[in-house]
């Protein structure tokens, strides 16, 4: 008697960029799910926040809770379209955990 396995994927946006009140520190923030966190590079933040979007899509999905309900603030999104337009956006996989401070926006899926 086992529980159907159900396979869900989801494409998410990630903003990292360095931390605006504490020198030294990197902000990571989910759009999709509204999941903000920090760490000491942007390699850590970015760490941080796939540590908490899996513990926010598992809670959510356990509840049976649309996890993609709870967006970010559409300031946050228009900021995100803005980089985009600029070109400011660099994958995870090209480079953004290594960039250097002033280097903001990434994804992540």
């Amino acid at each position: 008697m086992g529980g159907e396995l159900i396979l869900k994927v989801y494409d998410l946006w990630v903003m990292i960029e360095p931390a605006h009140d504490v020198p030294g520190q990197w902000v990571a923030h989910c759009l999709s799910l509204d999941v903000v966190t920090q760490g000491n590079s942007a390699k850590h933040a970015f760490q941080m926040v796939v540590e908490a979007v899996t513990m926010t899509l598992a809670d959510d999905l356990c509840h049976d809770v649309d996890p993609l309900a709870r967006r970010a603030p559409e300031e946050f999104w228009t900021e995100l379209d803005e980089l985009r337009k600029k070109g400011l956006r660099k994958d995870v996989e090209n480079g953004l955990i290594d960039a250097e401070p002033g280097t903001t926006a990434g994804r992540s899926t």
